[in-house]
């Protein structure tokens, strides 16, 4: 087993099998998605790729596609969240890097 694997195997996974609470984590992720918005019109550039970082840390929106509603994992490497159907997706750090 390798180190890239073995880090992969300490993913975080935020499950949800209530109705209603997957529906309240949905109302808070785009509550928050929605100041996020708000706040990146009013940054400079310095202080817009420091938000960003940080924003994409919060387990808020999935990186890759921008999903709140299904269930989020963390990448124990970047510290960024993605979706079920996204986190296995073979992202290279050249690729992160392009957006943030």
């Amino acid at each position: 087993m390798t180190s890239q694997d073995l880090s992969k195997s300490k993913k975080k996974v935020h499950k949800l099998k209530d109705a209603k609470l997957r529906k309240i984590r949905y109302e808070l992720r785009t509550l928050l998605y929605l100041v996020y918005n708000k706040r990146i019109y009013q940054l400079r550039d310095k202080e817009l790729q420091s938000f960003r970082n940080h924003f994409f840390r919060c387990p808020i929106i999935c990186w890759f596609c921008g999903t709140r509603m299904e269930d989020l994992i963390q990448d124990p490497d970047t510290k960024y969240w993605f979706c079920v159907n996204h986190y296995d997706e073979d992202l290279e750090e050249e690729t992160l890097n392009r957006y943030y």
